[in-house]
């Protein structure tokens, strides 16, 4: 019977774990590394470098290695007597075959076309369906945001093989497995083994990684444990990892020297608390934006980064943006370096952008990190690496004239690390992927090292400039919650919220946090500028306008299956209703010619209308633009908001800050904490707003003063938690006030 693994099997799994042997069975030496089934109760474990066999359901166990020199990197057996071996030869690969249970085997080499442009291989599985017909499959070591594979069959019993296809998914194959378990495989319904990969820290640099086999026989209602060979049933790893952080003055990093790993979705802030008081590992990557980022990472923001550096943890934040020319993935560069170069440069201002929205810089946007995931390519094609170099230059010289660190994350055989290194400005820090093992048996290593990597001098980047990842997908189980991720150990330069003191928490009046009367804000990688306003009710209108004289604008929008109409205005004229409805979406330029050259003023409204195909009314607008200068939304070239102005006054300290003068306008914005600090403008001309805190009303404000003054309105004593503070104009005022303007500059957390 051949493997059966089953959705209503998963179901049961979160079952506990029976009481584990009360001895505590070491060996240091030998851990598991793969294990399956061929039938209830018969099956083979490879344990250590040693091959076993059981048909007693683990009571018993026969040695069945068979005779080779080199590594076993996968088994299979399609019944309890045939099965193959797959092992590494000094010519590449080896296969052995047994008929009789593993008494006796056949061996040959095989010749696998392994594309040599591609990643190195870091796992293979390999899956027979007959005694005839097999499929190997070889994962490439890649970050944790892609998941790259190569197929391989044969037809023949595995004498010879060719190539099926390259697949890259852009999201790694499963980011998290029934807690407490690393591995389950069932042969029916009822009948299967799990491995539980448990750690435990009684500090961060004191923990242990231990494995365990178990097996159910009611379809994971419960679990006993199978003994091992030897009598040893885990595998116990002590640390000896020292880990200490040393903050970087004058900035939002540091150097870190510990563990930390990576995963390409996130976890949630209470996961993330479990791990760090679990686990010990100290940082955590962030794929914080790119056009070729692959996971949503829906619990990524400002608030949620804050709760994470109040646990503390420190920070990699990636950019996943365009690959290599020559590279296979969607994406690329371009092959002409003048042009690649500035792409990078590109890539680095929107990266600063999504990294300033999250708070990992310093409120004029300066003093992060950010690494570039350049994933591997055929660094032999003299032109592509040319374009690539060229491309993570313009990265590093933009980053640091923004007042960043440049970080470039890649393979260390395969990124062209060696070039990079060699530029007249190289980036100040380097994440080198380059995996200890041999997949399977990767797990935790508090012994890995920065050092000693393949292909690359360790001249290059000294001074703790590096981190290390050192394993590739694999899960790990730290205060019982399990987690798909890469291991890493860090000798080198991390974000972190808490080096930047006080001034990080300020939000300045344009930033994404703040949600304008009716326009709400997403951050999206596909949108000009880093993110987009939204709204979806009956006249909610922004307008963007730009000083320069041109025939032609444009209004940046996006189509899609739940976009509804919208109006648009130009110089007081309207011009068209678009439908913005679209089944695939896409971002788009609304183009509308033949103006008088003229600077002009450009009006989008919600009609709050849509086809009967679409799913909702929104609209959406990411940027505006004028022949050919673009205007952000995030800037003042959109001079309204809903009924917010956006106003210019030398005396505020970026000179810009919005106003609103019309009754009911609202803005509103989140905080976690008991408190905040409204940043407002007060004068002879302004009036007074109501405070709102989770919609009930805490305060009311008078801004009148005789004279103008940019005036802090702290509001404190909050509960604990998560509020939305909304601010609203009254279209009140003081008896001395010649106006009733409500100024808002921005806000600040303590």
């Amino acid at each position: 019977m051949k493997k059966l693994f089953t959705g209503i099997v998963l179901l049961t799994l979160l079952a506990s774990l029976a009481p584990a042997p009360t001895q505590a069975q070491s060996n240091a030496a030998a851990s598991i590394r793969g294990f399956g089934l061929a039938a209830p109760g018969a099956g083979w474990l490879l344990f250590g470098d040693k091959l076993y066999w059981t048909d007693t359901d683990g009571a018993d166990w026969r040695e069945i290695t068979p005779p080779q020199t080199g590594d076993i990197l996968a088994v299979d057996f399609v019944d309890p007597d045939t099965g193959w071996t797959l092992f590494s030869s000094a010519d590449g690969f080896s296969l052995a075959q047994t008929v009789d249970a593993g008494r006796g085997w056949d061996l040959w080499p095989v010749s696998v076309p392994l594309d040599d442009s591609l990643p190195p291989a870091a796992a293979v599985e390999m899956d027979w369906l007959d005694p005839q017909n097999a499929r190997l499959t070889i994962k490439h070591q890649t970050g944790t945001n892609f998941d790259l594979r190569s197929s391989f069959i044969s037809r023949d019993g595995g004498r010879t093989w060719t190539r099926d296809e390259t697949r890259l998914a852009q999201l790694a194959a499963e980011k998290m497995i029934a807690d407490g378990f690393a591995q389950i495989k069932m042969i029916d319904t009822r009948s299967g083994w799990a491995l539980s990969v448990e750690g435990e820290c009684k500090a961060k640099t004191d923990c242990t990684v231990t494995q365990r086999l178990v097996k159910t026989s009611d379809g994971g209602g419960s679990w006993q444990p199978v003994a091992l060979p030897g009598a040893a049933s885990v595998r116990d790893i002590p640390s000896t990892t020292e880990a200490g952080f040393s903050p970087r003055p004058l900035s939002a990093t540091g150097v870190l020297t510990g563990q930390g790993f990576d995963i390409c979705e996130i976890p949630s802030a209470n996961a993330m608390s479990t791990w760090w008081k679990s686990s010990p590992y100290d940082a955590v990557n962030l794929y914080i934006g790119g056009s070729m980022r692959a996971c949503d990472n829906l619990n990524l923001s400002e608030a949620y980064l804050s709760d994470l550096a109040g646990q503390g943890w420190k920070f990699i934040p990636t950019w996943v943006g365009p690959q290599a020319p020559c590279s296979i993935f969607k994406i690329k560069m371009s092959y002409d370096p003048v042009v690649a170069y500035q792409q990078g440069v590109d890539e680095a201002v929107a990266a600063v952008n999504a990294a300033a929205a999250l708070g990992l810089t310093l409120p004029d946007k300066t003093g992060t990190v950010i690494y570039y995931d350049l994933e591997a390519y055929n660094v032999n094609d003299a032109a592509c690496k040319e374009a690539a170099t060229a491309f993570i230059s313009g990265w590093t010289d933009q980053l640091e004239t923004s007042g960043n660190i440049a970080g470039v994350y890649g393979s260390t055989c395969t990124s062209g690390l060696d070039s990079i290194a060699a530029l007249p400005n190289p980036p100040e820090a380097a994440w080198l992927a380059n995996w200890v093992h041999f997949a399977p048996g990767g797990y935790y290593d508090p012994d890995a090292s920065v050092w000693n990597v393949s292909c690359l001098s360790s001249s290059f980047w000294t001074n703790q400039t590096r981190l290390r990842q050192y394993e590739g997908s694999h899960t790990e189980v730290w205060g019982g919650l399990g987690l798909n991720i890469d291991s890493n150990v860090l000798d080198g330069i991390v974000a972190s919220l808490a080096g930047s003191g006080p001034a990080a928490k300020v939000v300045d009046d344009n930033s994404y946090l703040i949600y304008y009367d009716g326009w709400d804000n997403y951050q999206s990688p596909a949108a000009y500028g880093g993110g987009y306003r939204y709204a979806w009710q009956a006249g909610q209108v922004l307008t963007c306008k730009k000083n320069v004289n041109v025939a032609t604008v444009f209004v940046l929008a996006y189509r899609g299956p739940d976009q509804g109409k919208a109006q648009i205005t130009v110089d007081g004229s309207v011009v068209k209703t678009v439908d913005l409805y679209r089944a695939e979406p896409l971002w788009v330029s609304i183009r509308i010619p033949n103006l008088p050259k003229q600077a002009h003023t450009i009006v989008v409204k919600a009609l709050g209308t849509k086809r009967p195909a679409s799913k909702g009314t929104q609209v959406r607008v990411t940027g505006c633009k004028f022949g050919a200068v673009y205007a952000d939304d995030l800037g003042y070239d959109f001079i309204r908001l809903g009924r917010w102005t956006a106003k210019y006054d030398a005396r505020m300290p970026d000179g810009w800050y919005r106003l609103s003068g019309v009754k009911g306008a609202r803005l509103s914005f989140h905080i976690s904490g008991t408190a905040f600090t409204w940043k407002a403008a007060a004068g002879p001309w302004y009036g007074k707003a109501e405070i709102l805190v989770d919609g009930t009303p805490v305060q009311t404000v008078d801004l009148y003063q005789p004279k103008w003054s940019l005036k802090d309105i702290q509001v404190s004593g909050l509960a604990e938690g998560d509020h939305e503070i909304t601010i609203k104009v009254l279209r009140q005022k003081n008896p001395a006030s010649t106006g009733f303007g409500v100024g808002f500059d921005g806000f600040s957390v303590p």
